[in-house]
């Protein structure tokens, strides 16, 4: 007979700051979607997910600094947009070179 691994989850304690960036989640999503409408919507889904994922870490930091009050929705997602449309390629379809181009293309409003 198998014994299966009992593990205990030790209670992982969800930080202080996090209820107040997921508050913040829906005008986050709203701007990364308006953001990259242009763009077919299999890649608009990553690049919007990628923008949220790249404002926690900012909000985060901003907690870390003691800087929190600093932190606006628009102002995270703004700054998330542009480094996800000009940050080094961190995702297998950024080697397809039509990635690239429909990217500069939504960011000029072609």
């Amino acid at each position: 007979m198998i014994a299966f691994i009992k593990r205990t989850m030790a209670n992982p304690q969800v930080p202080t700051w996090h209820a107040r960036f997921l508050a913040m989640l829906p005008a986050i999503r709203r701007t990364a979607q308006i953001s990259f409408r242009k763009i077919r919507p299999e890649l608009r889904n990553e690049l919007t997910q990628e923008v949220i994922a790249n404002c926690l870490v900012a909000y985060a930091r901003l907690v870390k600094l003691g800087k929190e009050d600093l932190a606006f929705p628009s102002a995270l997602a703004r700054f998330a947009i542009a480094q996800t449309r000009v940050g080094p390629p961190r995702r297998k379809q950024s080697q397809d070179p039509r990635y690239h181009v429909e990217l500069r293309a939504a960011s000029k409003g072609v």
